[in-house]
């Protein structure tokens, strides 16, 4: 087992065995992607020419079952998504780093477009890269998400420090109470499971992390995308990256691991962010039972950046 006192230092370092910690990026449409192909495929070519020589693993909802990736492979979504046969059908693929498929990687593509425009679920891209990919130059990381975001209809989205997935989209099985335990201790780093949260979070958004997406359309109960705009500058520290679809907000210079055996309150400018987009997100969300937590923990980690004096 893990220490508890281990660093996120060394978890990056024994990700393999345990658990994985990757810098990640998970967004969500409301539109299925089969509607903007051209644009998932500059998402993916940009992904490639990173990613592409670590990528051993490929799976889609045609071929049904991992195969070894090849040039072809990892570029079958974008035709899928562009065939007029696939307008109606739902889509999804995944892309897998690893000596077996089923290994802990931080090279990871997961990703599901609906079948068509629906009131009840999301479209969603979730990517990863191994934190020392950019552990240098994390200015480079937010002005690539910047690049392959612009041309996308973005709902709303987050990156920063995430724990790795597996080969359906969560943990391995022995990773599962690991999670739940770094979980609450570790705030910064993201528990993910897309394909709940485009259930969840269809009205609003799921929560922050180091750079948080929110559309236009989300923010106008909150005064518009001008007030907010304000609000989040007023409040120090925080830089407002305005986009095509709304705001890419960035909580700092580099993402933070929050751990609160340091710190009872860590991260205060995820909490800044929080304390200004709260009203909009996600009330409830079905619990990531993959990773042990029931309904009250599930919601107990979203609200892990409320301040109690901000309890209503």
């Amino acid at each position: 087992m893990i220490d508890p006192n281990t660093s996120i230092e060394e978890l990056v370092r024994i990700g393999g065995q345990y658990v994985c910690v990757s810098l990640g990026l998970t967004v969500y449409f409301r539109e299925p992607m089969q509607s903007f192909p051209h644009t998932v495929r500059t998402l993916l070519d940009a992904y490639l020419q990173r990613a592409e020589p670590h990528l051993t693993w490929y799976a889609d909802t045609v071929t049904e079952r991992f195969k070894k990736a090849t040039p072809d492979l990892l570029r079958l979504p974008s035709q899928l998504l562009a065939d007029p046969k696939s307008a109606t059908k739902f889509v999804s693929w995944v892309y897998r780093g690893g000596r077996e498929h089923a290994d802990l990687t931080p090279w990871f593509v997961n990703a599901e477009s609906a079948a068509h425009k629906t009131a009840t679920r999301l479209s969603f891209i979730s990517l990863s890269f191994p934190v020392e990919h950019w552990a240098n130059d994390f200015p480079g990381f937010v002005a690539w998400v910047q690049r392959v975001l612009e041309p996308l209809p973005v709902f709303h989205g987050y990156a920063g420090f995430a724990y790795g997935q597996g080969e359906n989209g969560g943990p391995p099985q022995y990773t599962m109470g690991i999670i739940h335990s770094l979980a609450m201790r570790f705030h910064g780093v993201e528990v993910d499971d897309p394909s709940l949260s485009d259930r969840s979070c269809y009205r609003r958004f799921k929560g922050v992390n180091w750079l948080t997406m929110v559309s236009e359309p989300l923010l106008d109960p909150l005064g518009g995308i001008n007030m907010v705009t304000g609000d989040l500058e007023r409040a120090g520290g925080i830089t407002v990256h305005r986009m095509p679809w709304g705001l890419l907000i960035q909580a700092g210079d580099k993402p933070g691991i929050g751990d609160v055996n340091a710190d009872p309150k860590p991260l205060p400018l995820y909490r800044k962010v929080n304390k200004v987009l709260r009203p909009i997100r996600v009330t409830s969300h079905f619990p990531f039972d993959g990773m042990r937590f029931e309904v009250p923990d599930t919601l107990k980690w979203l609200r892990r950046f409320d301040d109690v004096d901000e309890e209503t």
